[in-house]
Formats: structure tokens, C-alpha cells, sequence
């Protein structure tokens, strides 16, 4: 990942990640760079899975066919400037640790976040779920680790079958008869 102009926080983020990538148990790839976001791959899994860098917020997408199903993981960091250093605004007040800079800030306070996520979420995961509810309706997406998951009630569905309308009535009125679910292996084989 080389380092080149662009906005302070992706900067901060490629020169951390340069020091920390041998902490990352799937590494990361730049693969494309704007003044508004860093979009970053996943190598040796699924495409399916990226993450992009904007100005406060690191967020993982499931994209398939470059339609987005969900937003997997979202870490979100808003540096407000005290008298004793950074604290995060969107943390409670009680809740907030202080930071003697920005930079600091960002590398414990979001990279060091994601990067958690990655090697407590991201690498155990065996597969990704995608699924859609009938044609052209909600979707999400799951990371599965291992088998017996795949015989669980989805969560999502679970969720969705208890919303309401507005009237009172049910939001959704129906079962898994009605998800369409696209199970994808998470690791890349090489030959």
C-alpha cells in the first residue's frame, strides 16, 4: 500500500496498517483511492466482501454484481478537540476516552477497531450468506463460521417477521419459504 497525498485520515490509516499489517490475520489491498474514500480488498477472500475508508467511518459492504446486500461491519469515529486532547463525540460523555491526538485517536479509536473485527470476526467466518427477500426486496448479509449455523432460524428474518406497519399489521408476512439465500466460501483457493 503505498502512501501517497490525499486526505490526513487515510493517510494515518496506510501508515498504520504499513506498522500493523503483520498483526492482520487476512491483509489488506488498496484498490482504489479518492480524495472522499480508500477502498480497500480483502486478499485471498471473496470479493464480496470490501471495505472503504471515508472521513470518520470504516465500513465493510457484502456487494454482489455491485449491488450492496448490507453493511457487515461499520466503525464509526468523530474526533471532537477538548482542552485535554480528542474524545470521540459520538460516545456517551462518561464513556469517553481522551486522546492526546488526532492520530491517536484514529489508530485506537477506529483502526485498531476494525482491525479487531477482522481477526475476531472476519477470519473464523468459513462462508457469507446473501439474502434477499422476494424479488427485489430487503437484503442482508450473515458471516457463517461454521456448519450448524447454516441449520439456525436466521436472525434477520426473525427480526423482520416481528416488525410492524404503521396500521399495526405485519410488516412481512411470510417465512424462509420466501428468502432467497446465496451461501459463497469466504476463502479464495489457489492453485
Amino acid at each position: 500500500m503505498a502512501e501517497r497525498a490525499g486526505p490526513r485520515i487515510q493517510r494515518e490509516f496506510l501508515t498504520w496498517y504499513r506498522q500493523n499489517a503483520g498483526r492482520f490475520v487476512i491483509p489488506l489491498r488498496t484498490m482504489a483511492r479518492s480524495r472522499r474514500c480508500l477502498d480497500l480488498t480483502f486478499m485471498g477472500i471473496t470479493p464480496v466482501i470490501s471495505t472503504s475508508l471515508f472521513a470518520g467511518e470504516l465500513i465493510v459492504l457484502a456487494k454482489m454484481d455491485e449491488q450492496v446486500f448490507d453493511i457487515v461491519a461499520d466503525f464509526e469515529a468523530d474526533p471532537l478537540h477538548t482542552p485535554l486532547g480528542y474524545v470521540c463525540k459520538l460516545c456517551e460523555p462518561e464513556t469517553r476516552e481522551v486522546y492526546r491526538t488526532r492520530t491517536e485517536f484514529w489508530r485506537h479509536h477506529l483502526f485498531e477497531e476494525f482491525l479487531d473485527w477482522v481477526n475476531k470476526q472476519l477470519a473464523p467466518a468459513r462462508w457469507i450468506c446473501l439474502s434477499r427477500l422476494g424479488d427485489g426486496g430487503s437484503t442482508w448479509a450473515t458471516l457463517i463460521r461454521d456448519e450448524s449455523e447454516l441449520q439456525k432460524q436466521d436472525p434477520t428474518l426473525l427480526f423482520m417477521q416481528q416488525l410492524k406497519r404503521l396500521d399495526g399489521r405485519p410488516a412481512y408476512i411470510g417465512g424462509p419459504e420466501g428468502v432467497t439465500n446465496c451461501l459463497i466460501t469466504l476463502r479464495l483457493t489457489t492453485n
